[in-house]
């Protein structure tokens, strides 16, 4: 499927993705496709867009984690997402995009004190090869401090 001149695919089957944010938007939000983010890299499309991961440990391999705890969002259902074909590292961050209004439901807090862990492993995330292995880290990270896809995170 071509959307504004880029290439992208929907996902055959409905999976819950998940949304990392610094703002704590209550249990239940709907979020609205937006062309601008904190995250955004200046090459990526310029297409509204929500951005999310098929897991926190995807999201904050993949992200510039700031220096704060971040809120986990989930979709509140199993969703569509489309795969962003043109996005170069999309492929290893196993990145989608929901491309209209959508509900989520807030299932944690990553603390303080495991960003600053998972800040440690982190660099430009330009290098692909280096993101593959980073995905792995986070998730020992997150599992090691019983993080959101895990009760009891820090």
């Amino acid at each position: 499927m071509i959307f504004y001149g880029i290439r992208i695919y929907r996902t055959r089957i409905p999976e819950y993705y998940y949304h990392v944010t610094r703002r704590r938007w209550g249990n239940l939000v709907t979020l609205k496709p937006r062309s601008d983010g904190y995250n955004r890299a200046l090459e990526e499309p310029d297409i509204a867009r929500i951005c999310v991961g098929p897991s926190v440990a995807y999201c904050l391999a993949s992200t510039i984690v700031p220096k704060r705890g971040l809120n986990v969002y989930r979709t509140k259902s199993r969703v569509l997402g489309y795969y962003p074909i043109e996005v170069m590292d999309s492929r290893y961050t196993r990145e989608k995009w929901l491309l209209h209004p959508t509900d989520f439901v807030r299932v944690g807090y990553v603390p303080w004190s495991v960003i600053k862990e998972i800040r440690s492993e982190h660099s430009d995330g330009s290098d692909n090869d280096y993101l593959k292995g980073k995905v792995a880290k986070v998730q020992g990270i997150l599992k090691r401090n019983n993080c959101p896809e895990y009760p009891n995170c820090g």
